[in-house]
């Protein structure tokens, strides 16, 4: 869903929530909205320069130095990190992202234990299950995954601290929820 700059971004108690989002209060939203609204402005606004700055800058050099286009987006992208325009572009975008999941984690801290006996009510969180899976222990999870949290998302995905732990769903339902709108 396309935000337009006349309407800018949905807070997020309008965006409506379910039975196991984690509640936040006032300043929680608050920070949230700020936040959304900074990735908003860097991602649908500010983007638009970097198109410029390649026409005007990137690609000359490119060519320049190659004579010839680029013929894929590692080849744009070589040329594109030394345009100050999109250095910055790339910080505030990552900036955002950060800043994103660390709104998200107030709320998802603070409500974690009464998220956790509501899981635990309905049987924790191997009840109901459709299915199941069973990994072989003797594969390890790559460095490039375990080292890094993957979209700057503190504790990856798969993180868990104690039985029934849903401080990660917790923590990509609101702040990815708040992202995308509602989707």
């Amino acid at each position: 869903m396309a935000v337009s700059e006349a309407s800018g971004p949905l807070s997020f108690s309008h965006m409506g929530a379910h039975g196991m989002t984690a509640d936040a209060h006032h300043d929680e939203v608050a920070r949230e909205n700020f936040v959304r609204s900074l990735h908003f402005k860097v991602l649908n606004q500010l983007r638009a320069g970097n198109e410029q700055i390649f026409e005007k800058n990137a690609l000359p050099v490119f060519r320049r130095e190659n004579n010839r286009a680029p013929m894929n987006r590692c080849e744009v992208r070589k040329v594109m990190v030394r345009e100050p325009f999109h250095q910055m572009w790339s910080s505030l975008r990552r900036t955002s992202q950060e800043l994103m999941w660390d709104a998200a984690a107030d709320s998802a801290n603070r409500d974690t234990p009464r998220l956790i006996k509501m899981v635990r009510a309905n049987g924790g969180t191997k009840a109901k299950t459709k299915g199941s899976l069973t990994l072989d222990s003797n594969i390890r999870t790559p460095r490039y995954v375990s080292a890094v949290d993957i979209h700057c998302m503190p504790g990856n995905y798969y993180t868990a601290e104690i039985e029934d732990d849903v401080y990660v769903a917790s923590l990509y339902d609101r702040g990815v929820y708040s992202l995308t709108q509602g989707f």
